[in-house]
């Protein structure tokens, strides 16, 4: 892991990360057990950072830390004195006990043994919590008694779970009897909850098909991709999120601070972007938005599209910039060689071109460069398996802007 560079709007980030002082700043505000492990850690550069600590025996507390003190007053306040929420001044921080979170105030939902869920869909469910965004969305496998995963769960902080059920309802009534592609039925939506439920796709991620078949599970997400670019968008669907130069440039402001050897590279590399932006990219359609193969399951010959949170309308092309750019970060670390690198990519390719024309070569290079960058972020999550990559994802970026 790199030595990030200090902050100086939150010069006790460390101290977030440092499990010995955590310990005991968490024993003081909530009485919490004398040892403690970091799960997970976000942070956004000179704004703000969380983290997800486990503690005694198996108890999760989430902490966010500010950049300024009437911040973390602001979040506090919203916890109603509720005493499993405490408030560290010295730090501009605060603590709360799962599921107390003051943010997310329906993830109580998610806690109570699978009783909200088992409500809601008439059966008797446990619900254990494998995802967590604090202050954001958290997600839980709900299980009937024989321990088999019959649907997922997710609460959100806002008013997103109720947008997206109403999409997701509507995309897997048509697509119910589709050879090529499926999206999970939604079975619930609580709108006093914020819950969304859906059910659980019984299908294989492409990690877990055996590696001779995976380029053609690349091809298959490929000709899922086509097919839901042809569907006609959802009632209500909006606009996708903004691939703005702006953002890139909060990009470089992030790699300037946490890496100051790589400014100059990550400035010529935007320069690059905002200059060679695709002028035409062909009519906006309805993309998945988050179309990497983690999101993708397979059934046979059928693809199960997930987690439809960032569903919108937008050009075709930008359905391919997460998965492109995943590809070439998992040969940047290593994890794929050059010619493995190029079939995976020529497979997705192939796939959407059955079905589909495809975009442009300067949109399906653009997108994925824009990601690449876009990844600089990294180094905000703290956990420090990319942020030595960093470099070299500058590298590919531009490489594939030609």
């Amino acid at each position: 892991m790199i030595t990030l560079a200090r902050d100086v709007a939150l010069p006790h980030r460390d101290v977030l990360l440092d499990d010995r002082a955590m310990a005991g700043r968490l024993r003081a505000g909530l009485g919490a057990g004398d040892a403690c492990e970091r799960e997970s850690a976000w942070y956004s550069v000179g704004k703000r950072a969380w983290a997800v600590y486990r503690v005694g025996a198996g108890e999760r507390v989430a902490l966010q830390m500010f950049a300024r003190l009437e911040d973390a007053e602001r979040l506090y306040a919203r916890a109603k004195g509720e005493r499993a929420v405490a408030i560290d001044r010295e730090l501009n921080m605060v603590m709360w006990t799962l599921p107390h979170d003051p943010g997310l105030t329906t993830l109580f939902a998610l806690d109570d043994g699978g009783a909200t869920v088992s409500a809601l869909l008439g059966r008797r469910l446990e619900a254990q919590l494998v995802a967590y965004q604090p202050g954001r969305r958290a997600v839980a496998r709900c299980t009937d008694a024989s321990g088999a995963a019959v649907a997922y769960a997710k609460v959100y902080h806002d008013d997103r779970g109720e947008r997206v059920a109403s999409a997701q309802a509507d995309l897997a009534a048509r697509l119910a009897d589709d050879p090529d592609l499926r999206v999970p039925r939604v079975l619930a939506y609580s709108r006093e909850h914020r819950m969304l439920v859906a059910e659980a796709a019984s299908a294989l991620s492409i990690r877990e098909l055996p590696r001779d078949r995976r380029e053609w599970g690349a091809r298959r997400l490929g000709v899922a991709l086509a097919r839901l670019h042809d569907l006609e968008p959802p009632a209500g669907l909006r606009a996708g999120a903004d691939f703005s130069a702006d953002r890139l440039q909060r990009v470089v402001e992030t790699v300037a601070l946490m890496r100051p050897d790589a400014r100059a590279l990550a400035e010529e590399v935007i320069d690059v972007l905002t200059e060679r932006r695709p002028r035409r990219e062909g009519p906006w359609v309805c993309t998945h938005g988050d179309a990497h193969v983690s999101n993708a399951l397979f059934e046979e010959e059928r693809v199960n599209l997930i987690d439809l949170d960032d569903l919108s309308l937008a050009p075709a092309g930008r359905d391919f910039a997460r998965p492109l750019a995943r590809i070439r970060i998992q040969r940047v670390t290593g994890k794929r060689t050059a010619e493995e690198t190029r079939a995976r990519e020529a497979a997705l390719l192939a796939g959407y071109g059955e079905r589909r024309g495809l975009p442009s070569p300067d949109v399906l290079g653009w997108y994925p460069a824009w990601v690449l960058v876009a990844r600089a972020k990294t180094l905000e999550w703290l956990n420090g398996a990319m942020a030595p990559h960093l470099v070299p994802v500058l590298r590919e970026a531009r490489e594939m802007l030609g």
